[in-house]
């Protein structure tokens, strides 16, 4: 960006001033031909007013002038063009643009900046300090030129700069390092979406907006969210964002997704963008990605800002996976909490229906069909399974020996995961009164209950020196209301009180291996 640096001595700012500036010697030409002027041209803060009339003209335009809203109003072609004394706005078609020096009125005469009527119909302006004159080249005869340099003159020869330049403040310099999630939760405005064409926001509810990420201009950016639970970055997080100034004045935007990586333009020191999904809980917002780089990441790092809301820096890049049945399918609450506590780098969760330990059945734990979708490289690994068995009766085994069953299990999972620490949760206490079962739901027909599965489940860990996650004591039957949630007559999955009493175990067991 090319910056002007304007030292004005104390003689010009004499001369500057409105009636001072009042000189006879500035000249206008448009395409080589002088412009007369019955009201000579002023230069007010470094910018150059003509008398309106005379300049539109000249430019082949039509003008009118209403005198109840002091309103000139000018017509060429299909460019409409509108501006009213003393307002620093003028109106160009639908669009607004910011006035350095608004129009005025100078000896009866309204006088207008030059420069910006110019450029608002196309034309290029140059200015020659030392000859004290306007050059104006209009689109018919425009041709292209290397830009010139800016004048570095301290004297009023620099009034008027040889190149266009934007109505945006100086671009702040910010210290990013590339490739690196800078995202923080504290950007985050729910139910709001940023209009790409305007900058402003708007209601959403189905939707989230960031407020004003600090960026670099001409630097590159990536924002995006990464799914934990399938190992992958997911496009279409980002659907529209907006660059600002340094006054957090509106530069540009678009509905575009930033995962294919977005550039900030010239003068930009701030982003704002359009998150697609909603998240009902933070833990989705700990899997948002927003940083500097050229081309789109394809590892997860989480954000130090996501990093810092964890109770400890055991877990602090490590990568936890938990695994089960429905339970874990429906564990959103309690994967939550322990994501936002651990502070891990990712914690994935993969819910299998009717996930088993017995051996013999397509969808036991103990198949390699099933193992082999498990990550090789989990630091801790967190074990959920047993409500189908207990749910469809079957027989969970009942000695190490047994073929199957969940002893069979915890004897082979320091053969398939050596280098993980692998945890085993017992089952919180349930009913399921579907069709199909007795005992009024709360057991199954082979008269057992989640409490009997849990003992065994306790005693093939304590059998295989697995360390075991025993959340069948945290609340009993008569509780269920209290701690489960309730459908079709189901206490099932536990709710936000049942989640909470989960999470805090599941976190006191996994600090206590870690610190071992």
């Amino acid at each position: 960006m090319k910056k002007f640096i304007m030292a004005v001595s104390a003689a010009v700012l004499l001369v500057s001033t409105f009636n001072a500036a009042a000189k006879t010697d500035i000249t206008v030409s448009v395409d080589g031909k002088g412009v007369e002027f019955d009201q000579p041209p002023v230069i007010d803060n470094d910018r150059t007013l003509v008398p309106m009339r005379a300049i539109f003209e000249a430019l082949g335009a039509e003008v009118s002038w209403d005198t109840d809203t002091r309103t000139v109003t000018s017509t060429k072609g299909d460019t409409e063009i509108s501006l009213a004394i003393d307002s620093d706005k003028m109106t160009v078609g639908d669009k607004t643009v910011m006035l350095d020096v608004p129009a005025k009125i100078i000896g009866d005469r309204t006088m207008v900046p030059v420069r910006a009527i110019s450029e608002a119909m196309s034309c290029k302006v140059d200015w020659d300090g030392e000859a004290r004159a306007v050059i104006i080249t209009t689109a018919n005869t425009l041709v292209t030129e290397a830009p010139k340099t800016a004048p570095e003159s301290t004297s009023e020869s620099s009034a008027e700069p040889e190149t266009t330049e934007l109505p945006y403040a100086e671009a702040i310099t910010i210290d990013i390092k590339d490739d690196t999630n800078i995202f923080d939760t504290a950007w985050i405005i729910k139910g709001k979406e940023i209009v790409s064409k305007t900058g402003e926001t708007k209601d959403n509810e189905k939707l989230c907006a960031t407020d004003f990420v600090p960026v670099n201009e001409g630097k590159s950016y990536y924002a995006g969210y990464y799914d934990p639970n399938n190992f992958k970055f997911v496009n279409g997080c980002c659907i529209n964002y907006a660059f600002y100034d340094a006054d957090k004045k509106y530069i540009s935007g678009a509905n575009a997704d930033m995962a294919k990586t977005v550039k900030a333009p010239e003068y930009a020191s701030y982003v704002r963008y359009t998150i697609k999904l909603t998240p009902d809980s933070e833990r989705a917002m700990l899997y948002l990605t927003f940083m500097q780089t050229d081309k789109a990441p394809t590892e997860f790092v989480k954000s130090d800002a996501a990093v810092a809301m964890a109770e400890t820096e055991l877990f602090k890049g490590k990568k936890v996976f938990i695994v089960g049945d429905q339970q874990v399918q429906n564990a959103g609450i309690w994967t939550k909490l322990l994501d936002e506590r651990l502070g891990a780098n990712v914690i994935s969760v993969k819910g299998i229906a009717n996930l088993r330990y017995l051996s013999s059945d397509r969808n036991s734990i103990s198949t390699d069909k099933i193992t082999s979708t498990f990550p090789t490289d989990a630091d801790y690994m967190i074990i959920a399974v047993g409500f189908a068995d207990w749910m469809n009766s079957y027989d969970m085994g009942s000695d190490i020996s047994s073929s199957g069953g969940v002893y069979d299990f915890m004897d082979t999972v320091k053969l398939k995961w050596p280098k993980t620490k692998v945890l085993v949760m017992t089952l919180p206490a349930a009913q399921y009164a579907a069709d199909g079962f007795t005992g009024a739901g709360i057991y199954n027909n082979r008269g057992m209950d989640t409490q009997d599965y849990s003992d065994q489940i306790k005693d093939a860990c304590e059998r295989s020196q697995v360390p075991v996650i025993d959340v069948s004591k945290l609340w009993d039957r008569s509780d269920l209301k209290q701690y489960m949630k309730e459908s079709n007559l189901s206490y099932l999955y536990p709710n936000e009180e049942g989640g909470q009493l989960i999470a805090d175990l599941v976190y006191t067991r996994l600090v206590e291996e870690a610190d071992k």
